[in-house]
């Protein structure tokens, strides 16, 4: 699930339809909001016949949406990723470029083989996750000028976050999805930021040791993802 830079707004939720996959709106609190609040964002949902569902939220953030009658859709660990300089970055390696729109249909195809229908990305999405931050770094690896995996690294202000990393699964467990993960850290570094945020679902032990063997440490709560019932 997108970690979205949270944009104050008056009207507290942002609704945000999906054109196509699993869920068909998403609920984007973009401050602390209400039981009252979220009621009134729910009569403006436009009619779908798939899921309606929230961003991943912290346990302070769920209340108002769990008074609604929204339940657990998916847990989620968050992971922290110290950028001070004593940090150990390194720089990635030369098969790490920048994306480019004809990079589109193998990133497209490596996202569906990756992930499940709930959380893969169409265009769409990923035009959304690097419009997510203000800024952000759209890498590719690369192997024989074969497009072998992608990353979506967003900064806001000196916050980083890790949007997105897929390897093709015949390129998995060569190093790639750490070289990403370094370009990304090596980016985020120069801008500044002083941590990288992740998100993995609490299902996916496997991305979850990853992480961990890369810098980043479990922060002490979780993230949810909730469904509003229709």
């Amino acid at each position: 699930m997108l970690l979205e830079q949270r944009l104050r707004s008056r009207r507290g939720v942002r609704i945000v339809e999906r054109p196509s996959g699993p869920f068909g709106v998403q609920l984007i609190p973009t401050r602390r909001v209400t039981a009252p609040e979220v009621r009134h964002a729910l009569t403006r949902v436009p009619p779908t016949d798939r899921a309606v569902v929230t961003s991943a939220l912290t346990p302070s953030e769920s209340g108002p949406f769990l008074e609604n009658g929204f339940v657990e859709r998916e847990r989620l660990h968050l992971l922290r990723h110290d950028l001070s300089p004593a940090s150990d970055v390194r720089d990635a390696g030369a098969s790490i470029r920048r994306g480019r729109r004809s990079d589109l249909p193998a990133v497209l195809d490596i996202d569906a083989a990756s992930f499940d229908s709930f959380w893969r990305l169409d265009a769409a999405g990923i035009a959304g996750a690097r419009r997510a931050t203000p800024r952000h770094r759209y890498g590719v690896a690369t192997t024989d000028g074969v497009v072998t995996g992608y990353s979506i690294v967003g900064r806001a202000d000196t916050v980083a976050f890790l949007q997105r990393l897929a390897v093709h699964p015949d390129q998995r467990r060569m190093g790639t999805a750490r070289e990403l993960v370094e370009d990304g850290l090596s980016w985020a570094r120069q801008h500044e930021c002083r941590y990288m945020l992740v998100n993995t679902q609490v299902s996916n032990r496997g991305a979850f040791d990853f992480y961990e063997a890369v810098g980043f440490r479990a922060e002490p709560h979780q993230l949810t993802v909730y469904e509003w019932p229709t």
